[in-house]
């Protein structure tokens, strides 16, 4: 799961479906990845899904690299399809700091920078 800014839809946040790969690789690995509404999400369900989410892909990872083979559905290869998930992961990160600042919503240095240091919280 992860959100994305769509001016299509008046610029309102929506949520991807299933992660990249899930369903090509293997349909079981979406039970119970679920597309999630914005207004009617908790805080805590955006982070069961994302928990979720980091598991299957990290489920896809594994086996892609111990069978050898690519990640079904993504014509380069493994380790290309996870430069993908971190450059599509700045991606969103870069869209959350652009909705902020279109909505005068301050964010201050430790957030901002937050964001970017993947081991501090």
């Amino acid at each position: 799961m992860a959100g994305g800014f769509d001016q299509r839809k008046g610029g309102c946040w929506t949520v991807h479906p299933p992660p990249l790969g899930t369903k090509s690789v293997d349909p079981a690995l979406e039970a119970g990845l679920l597309k999630l509404e914005p207004k009617e999400t908790t805080r805590a369900e955006v982070r069961e899904q994302l928990e979720l989410s980091a598991l299957r892909l990290a489920e896809v990872i594994d086996r892609a690299a111990t069978e050898g083979k690519r990640v079904k559905g993504f014509k380069p290869s493994t380790e290309a399809f996870v430069g993908y998930l971190c450059s599509h992961e700045a991606h969103h990160r870069g869209m959350i700091e652009i909705a902020l600042r279109q909505a005068a919503v301050p964010m201050d240095d430790k957030a901002s920078y937050g964001m970017w240091e993947w081991g501090v919280r």
